[in-house]
């Protein structure tokens, strides 16, 4: 088994498994393609054919990620929490419950019904509402002597700048102060359990507990498509207390006073989470997740605010990107090991941009380039679907030498790995997970021509704006700009996988021409839920046999990673 010493020391086995794994299948195999790339002619080609095989091979990189860190999960043991400690049990403990727009009651209830002797709960309210402060008010009537609410006159700095204005006002005197989402449900030992656990090493800044979903939800949406990110929490977060960097997630934690003021508070940016999980490292302490104190919180909803939720999470680490990483890259307080499990993880959330352009390279741009070969650009208006794919076969003729065995169970392990976060699921519930697999596969594959959008817009715009996921305001028209260019974009690529016969391509076109469907339509209906499976029903119908063009499905899952945060 392996031992957790501590959580502060980290091993470097688990991100030197991956990288060297992923060597040696680039060492293995990416000569293999030398042939192809000696198909093209001009510079253009070349490009283009080089891209395709970079992606490929960081397919392979995040393959190894996936799957040695699920490996690790399984064999890391948990953090055994120290007995009590009466000294520490007596500090002062501050229990910030943040809310705007979004109150829920029993999630405020549930930070008043702590156990634990010596702590207060401050209504942190940006609500900007009347009918939603009112609710807020009434709460606080009903606690009066447990509660104390906090409002302030500027909404600067997001959320960070709703948590620093409350600790550098009412909330001075605690030693140690807990940070609660408006819609979490925190366990009654939730402080008390936390706090124990800094006596383990005094460089602990602070304490992640575990999370799942709320199983009482309402939403229909909300029960199809949470459950794998109750898996990210379980099997992602598990080894990194021992092999990897541990991040404050922005809620469900307790943190030391000290260590607040030792890097300057919240850093007032819209990801606060990781840019202070980053300051805090720098300083010299760290984190620890414990998998055995859970908290529950609730999933977006609507399709709206899930958009809505993965645009925040996406803009605001670029944001923490642009503004943190050189100094996160050149500290030397935080581990090469750390730096590169932190960087690693966070650039799955970019994915959709390069996989989009390879999509496009790959199933527009190579077929055009090969049919320029043997027409003039003139001529191809008299070429028809079917004599447009028999131009592709010499293409076709010189890749599958390719595909031995290993090399396609190598493609089909990269383009699954993120599943594998499923697998004890699936031995339990099969029909259950493979249903979530066909309605997730569209979910999450349509919203990446707005994540793109997104990523494009940030050096542009240079600027983030913050909207809480819960927001009872409930608006789609922003994400409108987002709506066309993934209809255009999926029909563009539909009439492309039909022109070349390339079906697997339409696994991601139809995805892409969902997205409006699912903007417009609420998922209770029947026909909404029905339409979502045919994207994967493509998918595993090409899956059964070799694409015609080795490029066809090479990434497409890559993609569909839940946001974990």
């Amino acid at each position: 088994m392996i031992t957790t010493k501590s959580p502060v020391e980290k091993s470097p086995l688990m991100i030197g498994m991956i990288l060297c794994l992923w060597v040696a299948l680039s060492v293995f195999y990416l000569p293999r393609f030398w042939p192809l790339l000696g198909l093209a002619e001009s510079i253009w080609e070349k490009l283009i054919y080089s891209y395709c095989v970079v992606w490929i091979a960081l397919t392979w990189l995040y393959g190894a990620f996936h799957i040695i860190g699920v490996c690790f999960a399984l064999f890391s043991k948990k953090i055994v929490a120290p007995g009590p400690d009466h000294r520490m049990e007596n500090a002062p403990v501050a229990v910030l419950y943040t809310t705007k727009n979004d109150f829920n009651a029993e999630a405020a209830e549930s930070c008043v019904n702590q156990d634990y002797p010596n702590m207060r709960v401050y209504l942190l309210d940006d609500s900007t509402e009347t009918e939603e402060k009112e609710l807020v008010n009434r709460f606080h009537r009903l606690h009066p002597t447990r509660t104390t609410l906090v409002r302030r006159r500027h909404k600067n700095g997001f959320k960070a700048g709703n948590l620093n204005h409350a600790l550098r006002t009412a909330a001075r005197d605690c030693r140690y102060f807990a940070v609660v989402d408006s819609d979490e449900i925190v366990p009654p030992n939730f402080v008390s359990r936390a706090v124990r656990h800094f006596s383990l090493d005094p460089r602990i800044g602070f304490v992640q507990a575990n999370h799942r979903y709320s199983t009482d939800s309402t939403s229909r949406f909300a029960r199809d498509m949470s459950q794998s990110v109750d898996l990210h929490w379980e099997r992602f977060l598990s080894p990194r207390n021992r092999f990897g960097f541990v991040m404050f997630y922005g809620h469900g934690a307790v943190i030391r006073r000290d260590v607040w003021e030792a890097v300057g508070g919240f850093p007032e940016v819209v990801s606060e989470d990781i840019a202070f999980s980053v300051m805090v490292r720098m300083k010299g302490s760290g984190g620890v997740f414990l998998k055995d104190l859970v908290a529950y919180e609730e999933f977006p909803n609507s399709f709206v605010r899930f958009v809505t939720r993965e645009l925040k999470v996406v803009r605001g680490t670029l944001e923490f990107l642009a503004k943190y990483s050189r100094s996160l890259v050149f500290s030397s307080s935080v581990s090469l090991t750390e730096k590169v499990d932190l960087l690693l993880s966070l650039s799955v959330l970019y994915l959709a941009a390069p996989f989009l352009l390879f999509v496009i390279l790959a199933n527009v741009a190579v077929p055009v380039c090969v049919v320029l070969k043997t027409y003039p650009f003139w001529l191809l208006k008299s070429v028809g679907i079917g004599s447009f794919a028999k131009l592709l076969e010499p293409l076709g003729a010189n890749i599958r030498h390719l595909w031995t065995w290993d090399f396609y169970l190598l493609i089909v392990g990269s383009i699954l790995s993120p599943l594998v976060y499923q697998l004890p699921r699936f031995f339990r519930h099969p029909i259950r997970t493979l249903k979530y697999l066909f309605q997730s596969t569209a979910v999450y594959l349509s919203v990446v021509p707005s994540m793109v959008a997104g990523i494009l817009s940030y050096p542009v715009k240079r600027r983030v704006s913050f909207n809480a996921t819960g927001d009872r305001r409930e608006k789609s028209g922003k994400l409108l700009p987002g709506m066309l260019f993934g209809g255009i974009t999926g029909a563009c690529l539909t009439a492309a996988g039909l022109i070349t016969n390339n079906l697997s391509l339409l696994t991601v076109s139809l995805s892409f021409i969902l997205f409006p469907v699912f903007m417009r339509c609420r998922w209770d209906n029947r026909l909404v839920r029905a339409i979502s499976f045919v994207p994967f029903v493509f998918f595993a119908v090409v899956f059964g046999s070799i694409p015609f063009l080795m490029v066809g499905i090479v990434g497409i899952f890559a993609s569909v990673v839940p946001s974990h945060h």
